[in-house]
């Protein structure tokens, strides 16, 4: 509608006008929009060889006119809340490969716990010290030795016996998980048939298997 308006003042108890003029208002009055919903984002990383948590990792939120850096807690764990739309996040550390992860939140949060491989810069390897001669009796004690080259102490390796004809475990010891510390016991069975056996080693180390054998021992009854 139409509306008048006016100028006035007072000066020494009496009121003064100025101009006065007439102006029409068109638009309706608005109000402003709601806040946009966000959503929880957590993003965790750690050691693809030990389980450790990553410390200091740097994940990046990128996406939907946003672009947010964060860093992750002594847990390995850091999160945000983000509106509905599609991103991408990376995730990066020193001395570890980059991961990326695209998602699209449309009415709850995301959780990634991506495991990050070591950056190559060798290859790894495992050398069997010991035993690689020698008989055992049955039920003996079988102690197994090894050295290793670029893979993370605390990677968990796993360490069987095989027959000669590549069985694992025919009449022999099971499975034994350690810690890489370069040295387990394996008791052998007091029912094991006699025979050549040796010791495998195997580990998981950046996603790749690495494996290494023993020399043949005796198996006495």
């Amino acid at each position: 509608g139409f509306y008048y308006f006016r100028l006035s003042t007072a000066v020494n108890g009496q009121t003064i006008y100025g101009g006065s003029g007439v102006f029409q208002f068109t638009g309706a009055a608005t109000t402003p929009p709601a806040s946009a919903a966000t959503y929880p984002v957590t993003v965790g990383a750690k050691n693809v060889n030990t389980g450790i948590a990553i410390a200091g990792a740097t994940v990046r939120v990128t996406g939907n006119g946003l672009d947010r850096a964060l860093t992750t807690a002594s847990n390995g764990q850091t999160s945000t809340e983000i509106p509905a739309g599609s991103y991408t996040l990376t995730v990066s550390a020193a001395g570890y490969q980059t991961q990326t992860q695209a998602i699209t939140i449309v009415s709850s949060g995301y959780n990634w716990q991506p495991s990050l491989s070591p950056t190559i810069t060798a290859t790894p390897a495992f050398t069997v010290t010991s035993p690689n001669s020698g008989s055992y009796a049955a039920g003996a004690s079988l102690p197994v030795a090894w050295t290793w080259a670029n893979i993370p102490s605390g990677t968990l390796v796993n360490v069987y016996l095989f027959d000669a004809n590549n069985s694992p475990n025919v009449g022999a010891p099971g499975l034994v998980n350690t810690a890489n510390d370069g040295s387990a016991t394996l008791t052998l069975r007091s029912d094991a048939p006699a025979g050549q056996y040796r010791v495998r080693i195997t580990a998981t180390v950046n996603s790749q298997s690495v494996l290494a054998y023993g020399g043949w021992i005796g198996v006495t009854r």
